[in-house]
């Protein structure tokens, strides 16, 4: 919890991101396992397409996390920049590393079951 405190708003929409993907794992697990292979394939792709959102968008919080820490730190008193520059790089860490750690398990489970469904000749007419 403290992680996505320090992680702001970019944060905040790495879980969402999150979140969504994982709701598309549960539905590509059901057209899996319900024999539906064009359904399957449609929702793996939309997993994968949370998971490189979450990705970008946790790459995005950290550079603006950083221009922010410097930003503070230019307008800061001498004895203020060091921590304002450990507070501003922890926000900016916590925010690539919420999104990897959402972003990159849903882009291989979604290409994991994209490769699936592909070797049992799901994508055919």
């Amino acid at each position: 919890m403290e992680l996505i405190r320090n992680a702001g708003l970019p944060g905040i929409l790495v879980v969402l991101l999150g979140l969504g993907g994982v709701v598309m794992l549960a539905l590509t697990a059901a057209m899996v396992a319900g024999s539906k292979p064009r359904q399957a394939l449609v929702f793996a792709g939309l997993m994968m397409a949370f998971g490189s959102a979450a990705l970008l968008v946790g790459a995005a919080g950290r550079t603006s996390g950083r221009i922010n820490t410097f930003m503070a730190v230019a307008h800061a008193k001498a004895n203020q920049r060091e921590r304002l520059i450990e507070l501003g790089f922890e926000e900016a860490n916590a925010s690539i590393y919420l999104g990897a750690g959402f972003g990159l398990p849903l882009l291989l489970l979604g290409a994991a079951a994209t490769a699936l469904q592909l070797t049992r000749g799901g994508g055919q007419r």
